[in-house]
Formats: structure tokens, C-alpha cells, sequence
């Protein structure tokens, strides 16, 4: 049977995960992987203890160069890496300290891709895919003379997949954004994606809108508090931009579903300001009554109605509302029905279009 040293266990493994652990070294030096392989990894993604196993058989390093072998190539490839970063998320809780560490430490220029891709699928325990991003954003930030990426390829960009894999974790997220004050404002006005603006949006979705409690406070923050803390910076922070006329990076969409999550929040705040409400002009009034006697919007102070038919009754609010029985001088409209005009001089008729 395949015996494989594990420097972290200190202790040959056998079986399955040895067998193949000795067939993926083979990959980071060729790049090369059978379809036989690659689908009995695909059976055992989920089993807890096959996956930890071949992560401690294969060792931090060589499951990196293996990872790194992945970010192009054909149909298998890609299987391959699907498969390897799946069995990473079932280990990941089972892997210690300086797994870990060795996995996210001494990166070369192009590591970092090779990380984005191990957690690119599948799912993580918080705190391990926690500390994959930050050694994935660290190493972004790095200059070429620091060991930094000389070339940035727009289609195999990193920070893509890292975000990707931050939208499916809530916390993560969260924390990658809350727990470093330079991460909004660097992923939303100086870090910029050519095709990423969907899972940046989607990792700002998930640390913001998903923990709502309001049982935090600045000194004691829960995740709720910082929710509402990381989106009241990232409105900011797209206004800034804006005024400026920068280009957004994340979607429309984004913004509009971070806003409309904290309406209730905003409406509660208001009504409990202790500030008075400005009085309704006549204007106001009469707008609001014809609104009900029409059962759906009148745009305010416009020049056409939407309405269906003639309308009956009038209104306390505005007694010389749309459909009241009045003597004074009235308006027609082209659709049948007039609007009764204020007591006095009767005005110039004028005929008004009806729009639907």
C-alpha cells in the first residue's frame, strides 16, 4: 500500500488519501492530471476525513504548487481545481496553525492566484477563509520590487475569485471589511476589477446586509452594529465618488439593495428625531385627496392624470377635489371628467392630456 511522509503529523500515511497525494505531487511538477484521478477526488470531496488527511499527506507548499498548476488549463484542469478546493473547505476546519500558515506564508509573485483558486468553490470555516483573503489582498498590495505581481492579467485577477468566496461567507466578509480600515475605500475607489464588479458587490452584500440585530454598540459592536457601520461608510464613500465622477465598482444594483435593506432603519430614526413635521400646503392637500379618490399615484403638481373613468365624492382635504359636485367654474379634460376650480373668477378653460 502508498506510503507518503506528512511533515505536520510527523507520520507516514496510508490508503486512499496517500495514493492520492502522490499522484497530485505529480501534478505540481507536470501539470498533468488522468481523468481517473480527478474523479475519485470528485467522490470524496465531502468525506471529512479523506480531505484532511490528503491536505496533511500533501503539505501546505505542494498543495499550493499544485493549485498554482491549475489557474490555466484545459476541461480536467478545471475539474481538478474545483475538486482540490472543495476538499480544501471540508478540511479546513481540522487544519492547525501552521498548516495554515505555511499554506499563506513566502508567497511567490504568482501565489496569490494559486490561493484565490483553493477557495475559489466550496466552503470554509470563516476564520481559515479569513486569513486566506488577507494573505491573498497582502500580497496584492505588494509592489513587483517587494515581491509583488509584475503583471496583473485582468482575466486571472485574484481579488475576483477572493471576493467570490467571501460572498458565500457572511462573516468572513465582514470581518475582512470591518476589521481593516483601508478595505472598503481600497476595493471601491483604488483597487478597481475589469470583470469583477458582480462579487465585489456580492462580498459588500453579504458583510452588510445579512446580520441585522441591533443589540450592538460603538464600545461592544455586534455584527449587526458593524453591518450598519460598513454600510453607512460604503454610502459615503460611493458619494465621494460620485461627486467626482468616478466610475462605480460594483453594480448599480448593489447600492440599490444596500439602501433599500436600511429604509426601516432610516424611517426609524426619522420619527424619532423630535423634529416637526412641516405642515401640508393646500397644494399638498388637494394632490393627497385627489391620490385616494384615484387610487393610485397623481404625479405632484404634474400636468397629466392617470385614472380610470369618471370618479365620484369628494374630499374633507380638498373640497373642490376631482368628481365633487360643485357650481364652480370648472376644467375639462379630454377623458371625461372635470376638476372643480377654486371659488372666484373662473379661469381660461384648458384641456388636459391623459396619459396611462
Amino acid at each position: 500500500m502508498p506510503q507518503t511522509w506528512c511533515p505536520s503529523t510527523r507520520r507516514c500515511s496510508t490508503g486512499p488519501p496517500a495514493a492520492a497525494a502522490t499522484r497530485l505531487a505529480e501534478v505540481a511538477k507536470t501539470g498533468k492530471i488522468d481523468e481517473k484521478t480527478v474523479a475519485e477526488l470528485e467522490r470524496r470531496i465531502d468525506d471529512l476525513a479523506f480531505a484532511t488527511m490528503l491536505m496533511h499527506a500533501l503539505g501546505a507548499t505542494t498543495f499550493r504548487n499544485v493549485m498554482a498548476k491549475t489557474v490555466r488549463g484545459d476541461k480536467t484542469i478545471s475539474r481538478l481545481q474545483a475538486a482540490l478546493s472543495k476538499a480544501l473547505g471540508t478540511a479546513s476546519p481540522r487544519l492547525d496553525a501552521s498548516w495554515r500558515k505555511e499554506f499563506t506564508s513566502a508567497l511567490k509573485p504568482q501565489d496569490h492566484q494559486a490561493l484565490a483558486k483553493a477557495i475559489k468553490h466550496g466552503a470554509f470555516e470563516s476564520a481559515f477563509l479569513l486569513e486566506v483573503a488577507r494573505a491573498i489582498d497582502a500580497h496584492d498590495r505588494k509592489l513587483p520590487a517587494q515581491g509583488g505581481t509584475v503583471f496583473r492579467d485582468p482575466h486571472q485577477d485574484p481579488i475576483v475569485d477572493m471576493m467570490k468566496a467571501l460572498a458565500r461567507n457572511p462573516a468572513a466578509a465582514q470581518d475582512f471589511f470591518a476589521q481593516d480600515p483601508t478595505a472598503l475605500k481600497r476595493f471601491l475607489t483604488e483597487r478597481p476589477t475589469v470583470n469583477g464588479k458582480d462579487e465585489v458587490g456580492g462580498a459588500l452584500e453579504a458583510a452588510t446586509t445579512v446580520f441585522r440585530d441591533r443589540d450592538g454598540t460603538a464600545q461592544n459592536p455586534s455584527r449587526g452594529f458593524l453591518s450598519a457601520k460598513l454600510a453607512s461608510d460604503f454610502v459615503k464613500l460611493q458619494a465621494e465618488r460620485a461627486l467626482k465622477g468616478g466610475k462605480s465598482a460594483v453594480p448599480a444594483s448593489t447600492t440599490a439593495l444596500i439602501l433599500a435593506a436600511y429604509i426601516p432603519d432610516v424611517s426609524y430614526v426619522a420619527s424619532h428625531s423630535g423634529l416637526k413635521r412641516r405642515p401640508r400646503s393646500q397644494h399638498q392637500r388637494c394632490h393627497a385627496a385627489a391620490k385616494r379618490a384615484l387610487g393610485y399615484a397623481v404625479p405632484h403638481r404634474g400636468r397629466t392624470h392617470h385614472h380610470e373613468g369618471g370618479l365620484r365624492g369628494g374630499s374633507q382635504d380638498c373640497p373642490n377635489a376631482p368628481g365633487r359636485s360643485t357650481t364652480s367654474p370648472t376644467r375639462s379634460c379630454s377623458n371625461g371628467w372635470s376638476s372643480a376650480a377654486p371659488a372666484g373668477p373662473a379661469p381660461p378653460t384648458r384641456t388636459c392630456s391623459s396619459t396611462r
